[in-house]
């Protein structure tokens, strides 16, 4: 087991807001642990609260990572890299994003493996995150190598190769497409790990030549997938929010809001995003 204390975070804020969908478990309002599956092994993670917004970490894993690569992963899974304190003075500028940390202080953006990541939220389209997440654990299950008593994420050649009674098995619907073409051009042609070197708009425009990658998808893969804040994912419910808050209920283009983002929030745009769509899903609604 290793251990690491990590301050001004929430483990139950952070994988129970939608970024993480490879995780195994149920988060409860004090979290014990959890398991996360990536493509090379699995990782077991436990949580110790020693104070307020302070946990100490424990994990262990198994798979094909070194000790250095597998701290590294943990923490990019866990979010915990980010200086908070800075993320909340900078993002911190209004009264509408002072009341969301406060409800959601300790909420860190995490990042998975950009292939993980990709078909995650290539099946999110007009879905929840319950069934995502379902669907993503039947993936698992149907296609992805055991390891003890849990399963890895499937590689790309798995996916690729899957028949489509198999892919829809796992409840992804008319998805199965988009997923199916993505994989073989994961096999054959683009390496994901290039879009790390690229700007943020040309690492965009290369995702969203694939069908089922659109703008809100691809800023979600950029977001999670390879740490570029300065996406800022926009559904129906993050426009509206916008509008209503920063916009007084005019109506704006997506290019607009995207404007307004980069703007006001700088490369923590990302950030910014994630704590808006979190309190406006929990409080807003019901207004």
């Amino acid at each position: 087991m290793v251990f690491m204390l990590v301050k001004d975070f929430s483990p139950f804020f952070t994988f129970s807001s939608g970024q993480v969908l490879n995780f195994i478990g149920e988060f409860k309002q004090k979290p014990i642990g959890i398991s996360f599956a990536t493509t090379r092994g699995i990782f077991d993670v436990r949580f110790s609260e020693v104070g307020k917004h302070a946990f100490e970490i424990a994990y262990d894993y198994k798979g094909a990572y070194s000790e250095k690569e597998a701290r590294k992963e943990v923490m990019e899974m866990l979010g915990i890299g980010s200086n908070m304190k800075e993320v909340y003075s900078r993002i911190g500028t209004d009264a509408f994003m002072k009341k969301a940390i406060k409800a959601f202080y300790g909420m860190r953006l995490t990042q998975s493996d950009p292939w993980i990541t990709s078909v995650s939220f290539i099946i999110s389209q007009f879905n929840n995150i319950k069934n995502i997440r379902n669907s993503v654990q039947k993936m698992m299950k149907k296609f992805g190598k055991k390891i003890n008593d849990k399963y890895l994420f499937p590689t790309c050649e798995k996916i690729a190769k899957a028949s489509k009674s198999d892919l829809m098995s796992c409840g992804i619907g008319y998805r199965y497409k988009y997923l199916h073409e993505f994989a073989n051009t994961c096999l054959n042609g683009i390496n994901l790990n290039s879009l790390y070197s690229k700007t943020y708009e040309e690492a965009k425009k290369e995702l969203m030549q694939f069908k089922g990658i659109g703008d809100k998808v691809a800023d979600c893969i950029l977001l999670f997938g390879y740490g570029k804040g300065e996406a800022f994912p926009i559904d129906v419910w993050i426009k509206r929010v916008v509008e209503r808050v920063y916009f007084h209920n005019k109506k704006k283009k997506i290019s607009e809001i995207h404007n307004f983002a980069s703007q006001h929030f700088g490369d923590l745009a990302g950030y910014a995003q994630q704590y808006i769509f979190q309190y406006a899903r929990t409080y807003m609604h019901r207004n």
